[in-house]
């Protein structure tokens, strides 16, 4: 018989609407915008590499393993603004009061199979047919219904749609995360893959890129007895894909996050500035930039 889960009473020296107001007017969504933008600057431009390499540090160590880690670390980047867009949408949705400690608080198999729904059903699973009111809410709360931007906000909402669907996909695979931020067991390698012809050699396809290993493991069957097998998982690291999501994943926690200070601050003036994606394209932002990386995306060693 499972043991029945104890659920106790909430308590604290601070009131459920101070909170809620300290976490939406300091979370700074712009964390991950300078993060990644520096690194792409130091990753694509010669000028300030090369000012940083003339550090004492720096300077003792080979450029492409700098740029490599660079790389590495952006691409890690993506998955961790997902998750934070991922926890402040169901935040919102089952526990506004506490929202803050909603966020510290889910247990990562819970989060994970929330994500898991929105990749197979979509958003709207949640929404029971009115997917278009909590895409509103959540992403543009206070837009009156006569905006003159209505048509574009009704285009902006069906990306959304999509785009998350996508994204949790995206996330759901994501053992290479875990790996890296769990006592970085990920290794950052450059992968390589040959096929050729069988009779005569003749190379048909070649692909070298920026790769994650780590390791994972899979149920087989030896001798009728069940085992669980290591395996050396390899995914292709897709910086510049990765550099266009985590762009979204800002603008789309900017509109969550300026919504609610706006409500806080109880104005008529106020002003919001709502980030639209009504000529934005999921494929595109999706689409591989590696050259031959569907066959590299991830295969075992």
């Amino acid at each position: 018989m499972a043991k029945k889960k104890t659920v106790r009473p909430l308590t604290s020296h601070h009131t459920e609407k101070f909170l809620y107001k300290f976490f939406i007017d300091f979370y700074n969504y712009n964390y991950w915008t300078y993060k990644a933008r520096i690194l792409q600057l130091i990753i694509e431009n010669n000028e300030p590499f090369e000012i940083l390499f003339k550090d004492e540090v720096l300077s003792k160590h080979p450029k492409d393993n700098v740029i490599n880690s660079l790389k590495f670390e952006v691409y890690f980047t993506l998955f961790h603004s997902t998750e934070a867009l991922f926890a402040l949408i169901f935040g919102l949705m089952f526990n506004k009061k506490n929202l803050w400690f909603w966020i510290s608080e889910y247990k990562f198999e819970e989060i994970n199979k929330l994500i898991n729904q929105v990749s197979e059903n979509g958003i709207e699973s949640f929404a029971k047919g009115r997917e278009k009111d909590l895409l509103g809410y959540l992403f543009f709360a206070l837009v009156p219904k006569d905006h003159e931007d209505n048509e574009k906000i009704e285009k902006s909402m069906q990306f959304i749609n999509d785009y998350l669907k996508r994204l949790a996909k995206e996330y759901s695979d994501k053992g290479d995360y875990n790996s890296y931020k769990h006592g970085l067991r990920a290794l950052n390698i450059n992968a390589s893959v040959r096929m050729q012809e069988q009779d005569t050699g003749k190379p048909i396809f070649e692909s070298s890129t920026d790769a994650t290993v780590y390791l994972g493991k899979e149920r087989v069957k030896i001798d009728n007895v069940e085992m669980d097998k290591i395996v050396l998982l390899t995914k292709a690291l897709d910086y510049k894909k990765a550099i266009n999501i985590i762009g979204v994943n800002i603008a789309l926690i900017h509109n969550i996050i300026e919504a609610r200070r706006a409500t806080l601050k109880k104005k008529q003036s106020t002003q919001i500035k709502f980030l639209l994606f009504h000529d934005r394209s999921v494929a595109d932002i999706f689409k591989p930039t590696i050259k031959g990386s569907a066959l590299v995306s991830k295969f075992k060693i």
